[in-house]
């Protein structure tokens, strides 16, 4: 048996410094998720870049690909079948330097939508997931800006008027990592080369025509380049590309139609010159190429707990695949160069019920 006792004199008070608590609060509806950059921000890439894309490998019946990088797999689909939109464009090349983070600027980013099932109409064919990205609307009152800087890039953004009653948002990044390679390769003796280059650039601007009109313009462009050159040369080079124009017209509180027009471009390529005695032996090719021209136009009508919406949509794709295959020491030459092109026409329409708890919706395609 032991005895305690306590005295006045054995007890002290200890002031501790303030904690605040942070709790990230993701709306989740019927395989909806939706949340901010705000809320992403705890969670970083391998390079330190705050990332909008990673927080949704920690959602229910999602599984990341490799460690650190941003591929995701959604119950048991592969990642081909993730479709991930910026602002209604579909966007095929999400991510920089190998899936180490994406190429969406933080700054220009609403709100993230990602969606696993009880897909709507409107949507498209696609079997796993689909992600939206919303942008911000840019202030019109006054001009906000940030500058960010990492080991790895240099980024800003500016958003506020521009002139009388329109106002935008810009945001660039891109990488320090040739300057990083070249003071290494300084220091070290190095006798390879290496040229890196990683950059995204977001514009939008936003025209309000008369009460109830409002004309979007955005456009964006994104590149990796990356080039080794040692005993021999390989390059590889990925981007995306587009402009977009949007129509939308507030009828109500309740209804509104929505017009857009958008032309993505998205390639991949590469290149390897194989060399002995500082000749050239051979020489590989390789080049991928996809091009999208869309037009829509969308109506949506709120009556209490019902939304109707409807629309239609056309879709002119172009699919360019293409490898070349040349040997400097033969006179053998292989080329494939094909072009594959579709017009897609669609319409739509969808009755949802929701309640809050319960949502219901019905809906045709085609």
């Amino acid at each position: 048996t032991h005895e305690f006792s306590f005295t006045q004199d054995s007890i002290r008070h200890i002031a501790i410094d303030t904690v605040t608590v942070y709790g990230v609060s993701v709306i989740r509806r019927n395989s909806t998720y939706r949340y901010t950059p705000l809320e992403s921000r705890y969670l970083v890439s391998v390079v330190g870049e705050s990332d909008v894309l990673r927080y949704i490998a920690t959602l229910p019946g999602v599984s990341s690909g490799m460690e650190g990088a941003l591929g995701y797999f959604v119950r048991g689909g592969n990642s081909g079948n993730n479709r991930i939109e910026l602002d209604g464009v579909p966007i095929y090349g999400s991510t920089h330097l190998f899936g180490l983070f994406s190429i969406f600027h933080p700054q220009i980013v609403e709100e993230v939508e990602f969606k696993n099932g009880g897909f709507s109409a409107s949507n498209g064919n696609f079997l796993a997931s689909i992600t939206r990205i919303n942008s911000i609307s840019p202030n019109s009152n006054q001009y906000n800006g940030s500058i960010e800087m990492s080991p790895f890039l240099l980024g800003g953004s500016i958003n506020g008027p521009l002139a009388s009653n329109v106002k935008f948002v810009g945001a660039a990044r891109v990488s320090l990592l040739r300057h990083e390679y070249k003071l290494l390769k300084n220091v070290m003796n190095l006798e390879d080369d290496f040229v890196p280059w990683v950059a995204d650039v977001y514009l939008k601007m936003e025209l309000p025509i008369i009460e109830g009109h409002q004309i979007s313009l955005s456009g964006y462009y994104s590149n990796d380049y990356f080039k080794f050159v040692g005993e021999d040369v390989l390059e590889m080079n990925w981007g995306n590309r587009f402009v977009s124009m949007e129509w939308k017209w507030e009828l109500s509180p309740s209804a509104n139609f929505l017009t857009r027009l958008y032309r993505s471009h998205y390639f991949s390529g590469q290149r390897q010159q194989s060399f002995f005695d500082n000749k050239k032996t051979g020489e590989l090719r390789l080049l991928s190429q996809l091009d999208d021209i869309s037009f829509s136009t969308k109506f949506m009508q709120r009556l209490k707990q019902f939304t109707l919406s409807g629309g239609v949509e056309w879709l002119n794709q172009s699919l360019n695949p293409r490898s070349e295959k040349l040997m400097a020491s033969r006179d053998g030459f292989y080329e494939s160069n094909e072009n594959f092109k579709t017009d897609l026409f669609s319409g739509f329409g969808e009755l949802r019920y929701d309640t809050g708890i319960l949502s219901a919706a019905v809906g045709i395609r085609g």
